[in-house]
């Protein structure tokens, strides 16, 4: 069971029809669970995805604040930080307000404001806005490059879209179709230009090439597994340890790990 739910604070100011409602906290995930609901954006301090909004939490300070940014007719369907917690990327599913079921996907690209404990009015900390070629599907997972420069996302099926982005130009440097059921990438912490692929039958590396003609920059590597073992097994997630090691978990409960 889904829920999305929120208290809103009211500020009446002279006269009785000037009111203000601002948010003031919040609780649950809408529509479905994501990937990296949660996130540390410090020692005591992390984001967590909630309805349309994405809160901040600070502990010690016992504070909760929301990122800056639209939210009417959105939903969040993928959300990851930077390597240094300064930028949050957020997969959105854009409604029409029309009432219609017409919908877009959107990539928006959110500095974190420095004081998470403050309880004003926050503003709209929204960078760039990247636009997928297409808007119909909605993207499944994030990940930024170790130096923060690049973004990259992926789709969800049919198409399972691995797009390279120079997110601070709203640039698409590459993309590529995989067209197979896949739900994770990450970015090597030791290589801005690798990008690992994770999912049912598959577990790939992918290199990023801003010279290369071949695929439009990006190359697929051979598999970490045996072929037969790859078809056979369903890779449920993928991460890197220590910056040099790949460990992947596979449904039938093993763990394998790959040094870079």
């Amino acid at each position: 069971v889904s829920l999305s739910s929120g208290l809103w604070q009211m500020a009446s100011g002279t006269n009785e029809m000037d009111v203000k409602l601002r948010l003031a906290h919040a609780f649950g995930v809408y529509p479905c669970p994501i990937k990296d609901a949660v996130i540390s954006l410090g020692e005591d301090t992390f984001a967590f995805c909630v309805g349309r909004h994405v809160a901040l939490c600070h502990q010690s300070r016992q504070r909760l604040c929301f990122l800056g940014r639209e939210t009417r007719h959105r939903i969040v369907t993928a959300i990851t930080k930077s390597h240094s917690g300064k930028l949050i990327a957020i997969g959105e599913r854009v409604g029409s307000g029309d009432g219609s079921n017409q919908h877009a996907a959107q990539i928006s690209i959110v500095g974190v404001p420095k004081d998470l404990g403050d309880n004003k009015d926050v503003k709209d900390e929204t960078l760039k806005v990247l636009h997928p070629a297409n808007k119909k599907l909605d993207i499944i997972d994030l990940a930024f490059t170790g130096d923060g420069k690049h973004l990259v996302s992926l789709s969800s099926m049919p198409d399972c879209t691995v797009a390279f982005w120079r997110w601070d130009v709203e640039k698409l440097m590459s993309s590529h179709d995989l067209q197979i059921p896949v739900s994770r990438v990450h970015v090597n912490p030791s290589n801005v230009a690798q990008i690992s692929v994770g999912g049912h039958s598959y577990l790939r590396l992918w290199d990023f090439n801003a010279w290369s003609h071949s695929d439009q920059g990006l190359t697929e590597q051979p598999s970490l597994f045996p072929l037969k073992q790859e078809k056979a097994m369903k890779v449920v997630d993928h991460c890197w340890a220590l910056s040099s090691f790949l460990c992947a978990a596979s449904e039938d409960g093993h763990i394998h790990i790959f040094q870079d």
